[in-house]
């Protein structure tokens, strides 16, 4: 899921619409919401019968 944002980035970055280091801060922004959502989510997929 990372990849295709950071590939969209990219070619944000190459088409000039934005710079490389806005690129960075977007992609670590975009990293630690992902990584916090997947850190919030019970393990075993939640349900409550297989907690």
């Amino acid at each position: 899921m990372l990849n295709s944002f950071k590939n969209q980035l990219d070619l944000l970055v190459k088409g000039g619409k934005m710079t490389q280091a806005q690129s960075e801060e977007v992609l670590k922004a975009a990293s630690a919401l992902v990584n916090g959502f997947i850190d919030s989510v019970p393990s075993g997929g939640g349900s409550r019968k297989n907690p």
